[in-house]
């Protein structure tokens, strides 16, 4: 039992500034790709009513 608590003591101090450090760069990345993401939906939105305008109006245009 007396033997058994200092391993215990030592063992967490190692993980959890690794994982602490792991955590903080796998946020960072999420971030970054949810506001990419963000801004190709953005892009994707203002897109897709500019090229319905322009197959509407040249594309009768350029049947006739």
């Amino acid at each position: 039992m007396v033997v058994h608590v200092p391993h215990s003591h030592s063992l967490p101090h190692h993980p959890s500034g690794g994982a602490g450090e792991k955590c903080s760069l796998v946020e960072y990345v999420v971030k970054k790709y949810y506001l990419l993401l963000a801004l190709v939906v953005i892009v994707n939105l203002l897109a897709i009513p500019v090229a319905f305008f322009i197959g509407y109006s040249y594309g009768p245009n350029t049947l006739l």
